[in-house]
């Protein structure tokens, strides 16, 4: 009697949750989508596509939608149509990866087409080439969407799955910049973020070149998953959140960048708003590999850590140069203690080759603390720092200590 009792109640739960986020589901499929002016409405094997219109004047703009994920908007402003949009502008991850490629032509492949908003990268010389599997998503890119026809650069769709068409491949194809946009929606493809999913990309890259993998997404976190896969292959993988200038055609994103190239990784703009995949992560995460995957482990209703509970630092001179074997100790007090009270110490560690360090405040009670990290170097004069409130909401430290 009891275990029915017990399942009764669970059952009752899961109903009560289903209920509500379909509810929320119709809200938001009512108030963010209906009341836009649906262009074109299409269904097939791979679900419901639109392309519809909203705004007025200089704010209109022209969106793709799949279920309720944006793949793509366009605006109808003169001084926006040309530029990168959503998740792809010139201060996200794959933003700042063109970029650093700017000063020559560039090979690149991008997985996942959208409305072929990536190819506004695209220059004379350049060389891009999409990987779709669905023939709608082609079709509206091409029909109503002026990305890929306003491209200078020589454009090619590649139908089918990604990773057979790669394989299809006789010839490396020497990729500068490899792009994997097809992780946003709530069923990603796991097959095209395994290892050996990765190791078949690297096949098509050059030595230093780089892959952009867009881990946006509602219900996953991915940042572990591709810090592992980067690891285990011996790659350097960093992280760059986007933030929107213009919230009606920009939207926060969140990239990782696989790539051995030590002058993207050095470059101090890359630096000022990358930082690596926490170490806690990095460690929890299970390998995924063509034989094993697990989407619940990653879901965001079960993070490894609450993002209150650890801070990524990075120690640097005034150049903007890693200060490599940093002494790092960490103390606390708490904040209702006696003016005499002492400092506890916590944890004492350094700076790794890129002069970053991990802390992790695992005091579930770490609010009624006060933190504070004195960073030392024989050939710097010592700094201390305090982990105020705006260092741990943006969950990352930035240490300059000055040479002696």
């Amino acid at each position: 009697p009891a275990p029915a009792r017990v399942s009764a109640a669970v059952m009752g739960l899961m109903a009560a949750a289903a209920t509500g986020g379909t509810g929320w589901y119709f809200y938001l499929y009512e108030t963010e989508y209906l009341t836009d002016t649906t262009v074109l409405m299409e269904r097939n094997f791979f679900g419901m596509l639109r392309v519809q219109e909203s705004g007025e004047g200089k704010g209109r703009v022209r969106n793709l939608v799949h279920g309720v994920i944006m793949h793509g908007k366009q605006s109808y402003d003169p001084a926006y149509q040309r530029k990168p949009t959503t998740y792809y502008t010139e201060d996200s991850g794959v933003g700042r990866l063109f970029a650093a490629f700017a000063d020559q032509p560039v090979r690149a492949g991008v997985i996942g087409l959208g409305a072929g908003t990536l190819a506004v990268y695209g220059r004379k010389g350049d060389v891009l080439r999409f990987y779709e599997i669905n023939p709608q998503v082609r079709k509206i890119a091409e029909e109503y969407f002026a990305f890929l026809k306003e491209c200078p650069a020589e454009v090619e769709v590649m139908m089918g799955d990604a990773r057979l068409s790669m394989e299809s491949h006789r010839e490396p194809q020497n990729y500068d910049i490899l792009v994997l946009d097809a992780f946003s929606g709530d069923a990603i493809p796991v097959h095209l973020l395994t290892k050996e999913s990765v190791q078949l990309y690297l096949k098509h890259l050059k030595p230093d070149g780089a892959i952009a993998v867009h881990i946006s997404n509602l219900h996953l976190e991915l940042d572990g998953v591709v810090a592992k896969i980067a690891e285990n292959l011996g790659l350097r993988a960093i992280q760059i959140s986007g933030i929107p200038d213009n919230p009606n055609v920009e939207f926060t994103s969140d990239w990782v960048i696989l790539t051995n190239n030590t002058t993207f990784l050095n470059d101090a703009k890359v630096r000022a708003v990358s930082h690596h995949i926490h170490s806690t992560k990095r460690k929890e995460a299970q390998l995924w590999t063509d034989q094993y995957s697990n989407l619940l482990a990653i879901l965001r209703s079960g993070r490894v850590l609450p993002p209150e509970t650890y801070v990524e630092g990075i120690c640097e001179d005034p150049m903007g140069t890693p200060v490599v074997g940093a002494k790092v100790e960490v103390t606390r007090i708490a904040r209702d203690a006696a003016e005499n009270a002492k400092p506890e110490p916590v944890v004492t560690l350094t700076t790794d080759k890129d002069g970053r360090f991990d802390l992790e405040l695992l005091d579930a009670k770490h609010d009624a603390w006060e933190y504070s990290v004195r960073v030392s170097s024989s050939q710097h004069v010592s700094g201390t720092f305090t982990l105020d409130e705006q260092i741990r909401m943006d969950r990352f430290l930035r240490a300059i200590l000055l040479p002696r």
